[in-house]
C-alpha cells in the first residue's frame, strides 16, 4: 500500500488497472459490509469488494485500493468515512484540475 496511488473518479478507474487508487464516493449498496457499490465524484456506480466487513461507514467515503482487470471495480484495503455531508460535484472539479496540472510546484 506504499507509494503513490492516483485520485480517480469511475471515469478514470480503466486507466488505472492493477494500480493503488483514492476513489471518493456515496455509498449506494451495502448489502453485507463486505461488497459495496459507490456513486464516484462523476456520478458513475463503481462496485467495491473487500475482504474484511467494512461496518459503520458513512454516506460518504474514501476507498483506498487496487483497480480490478475490469477496469470498473476495485478491491478495496482501507475506508475512511467522510460523513453525511460531501460535495462530491467540488470533488470531481478538484480532481478535473489535478489531471490539468500534475505537478503543479515543479519547473
Amino acid at each position: 500500500m506504499e507509494g503513490h496511488k492516483a485520485r480517480v473518479n469511475g471515469a478514470s478507474l480503466a486507466a488505472n488497472v492493477a494500480r493503488p487508487v483514492v476513489l471518493v464516493g456515496e455509498v449506494v449498496e451495502n448489502a453485507d459490509d463486505v461488497q459495496l457499490t459507490l456513486n464516484a465524484a462523476d456520478g458513475q456506480p463503481v462496485h467495491v469488494s473487500f475482504e474484511q466487513p467494512q461496518s459503520g461507514l458513512s454516506k460518504f467515503v474514501e476507498v483506498t485500493g487496487e483497480v480490478r482487470e475490469d477496469g470498473r471495480t476495485v478491491t478495496g484495503w482501507v475506508t475512511t468515512n467522510l460523513g453525511e455531508n460531501f460535495d462530491l460535484g467540488m470533488y470531481n472539479q478538484a480532481l478535473q484540475l489535478m489531471d490539468q496540472f500534475p505537478a503543479p510546484f515543479h519547473a
